[in-house]
């Protein structure tokens, strides 16, 4: 059964310390898959894992393209997984307006998001707007996030994957990947694994950017030919490796194939 995680899920999410550094690849992966044309966004930087911790901007974005969740312009991030989720609002909220990191704050969107459930974000957001120090102030909590994700169901369905709401013979090309390159050591590179391979990856990469339909591929092991594909994705620029990334999955039971076709559109599956 194909269970999607929801604001329950990621307020519970909160309590786990991946999060703090997690949550970032998440709200980027959902810009990305919101983004009609990458070439709209000329910047995207959303530190992750260990980078959280070198200070500076939780997020910084400049787009053209406006969606439902994503201010056109320049718009700053910041993220929390706090408990106490209206003392960190105002912590971060103080702190950037005193040093801004030379952003114009008054043509620039100031964002605090959280995978925390927050009652008062609505109070706050347009108490911080009145004071017109920046040319809008947004709040989402896991509420909106939860919405935002189900208008995104691939990046739904990697997050849902990644926090174990979905079954096990359901896996993301990424970590199938990754784990297989560093099954040797030294660790297999995906330089190695793509040399002489040039035909393949034009042929994959087309099949990529084209209309949905099938590929088949032919190695050695079936097992190689799924880390081929995962390699190709992984020697993309971030943009299009990220997006490529959130929507594959390989599924190894005929019954969770069918379950994930019919959930959604835009999937990569490799059965």
């Amino acid at each position: 059964m194909i269970t999607l995680v929801n604001a329950t899920d990621l307020h519970q999410w909160s309590e786990r310390i991946e999060a703090q550094s997690f949550l970032p690849r998440v709200i980027r992966r959902l810009i990305l898959a919101n983004t009609h044309n990458l070439q709209n966004i000329s910047k995207i930087d959303f530190p992750t894992d260990e980078a959280v911790q070198m200070g500076g901007w939780d997020g910084y974005l400049v787009t053209s393209e406006k969606s439902t969740f994503v201010p056109v312009g320049v718009s700053v991030w910041e993220f929390s997984t706090n408990a106490k989720v209206k003392a960190k609002a105002d912590s971060d909220y103080e702190k950037r307006k005193a040093d801004s990191l030379n952003i114009n704050p008054s043509s620039s969107t100031y964002v605090f998001a959280t995978s925390r459930r927050w009652g008062g974000k609505k109070a706050w957001a347009q108490a911080r707007k009145k004071e017109g120090f920046w040319a809008d102030v947004q709040v989402y909590d896991a509420d909106d996030l939860e919405t935002w994700l189900e208008s995104t169901p691939n990046v739904h369905t990697w997050l849902s994957l990644h926090l174990g709401t979905l079954p096990a013979n359901i896996q993301s090309l990424e970590s199938y990947g990754l784990a297989w390159q560093s099954a040797t050591s030294p660790t297999l590179s995906k330089e190695l694994l793509l040399s002489g391979r040039e035909d393949t990856c034009e042929v994959v990469l087309k099949q990529l950017h084209g209309d949905p339909s099938l590929l088949e591929l032919k190695a050695e092991h079936r097992d190689e030919a799924v880390a081929v594909v995962a390699a190709i994705i992984q020697n993309l620029p971030d943009a299009d490796r990220d997006t490529f990334f959130a929507k594959s999955f390989i599924v190894f039971e005929q019954d969770a194939l069918q379950q994930l076709a019919s959930h959604s559109k835009g999937l990569i599956l490799i059965p």
